[in-house]
């Protein structure tokens, strides 16, 4: 005998849409992110160039007189499993960022290396939206070429976002 939860299980199943994995093979992503350790808002270009790669080029800049400076990065994607609506993948960043010094005087040049595990999600009847967030590790140097390592996580609200075309 098969109770009413049952029933409603099955007629929520059958009355669903097959859904099968965003298809972004080929578009081109534009967006914001927040990637950068010198705090600098980014933008963000996405590419797809397989079901398994992606490559990304990030970039900001703060004109200011105090605390201004640029960044710009490379991001290599590789997706590592999808459901219908979200793409898990590893990634590596590789990025330059020149800051300007507290007194406004001098530049600063650093490095920065990520190493991530990430999710993009793409809302139902949204599959042009992307929202993606990461966990993983950063390498980024410091004053006098020391470096150091530490975890990075970026939550819904400072991940990424991209618009696909």
């Amino acid at each position: 005998m098969i109770d009413g939860r049952a029933w409603a299980a099955s007629a929520v199943l059958l009355l669903c849409a097959p859904a099968g994995a965003v298809e972004r093979v080929g578009r081109l992503g534009v967006g914001a992110t927040n990637e950068f350790k010198a705090d600098l808002p980014g933008v963000s270009i996405k590419i797809h160039r397989s079901r398994a790669f992606a490559l990304g080029l990030v970039g900001a800049f703060d004109s200011s007189n105090k605390r201004g400076g640029s960044a710009v990065g490379l991001k290599l994607y590789r997706n590592i499993f999808e459901e219908p609506q979200l793409q898990f993948y590893t990634a590596l960043l590789a990025a330059r960022i020149k800051e300007q010094t507290d007194d406004g005087a001098s530049d600063r040049s650093s490095s920065q290396y990520d190493l991530v595990l990430g999710s993009e999600f793409s809302p139902a009847g949204l599959a042009s939206l992307g929202f993606s967030v990461e966990v993983g590790l950063s390498l980024h140097d410091v004053l006098d070429d020391d470096y150091i390592l530490e975890t990075k996580n970026s939550g819904i609200l400072a991940g990424s976002v991209h618009f696909y075309l």
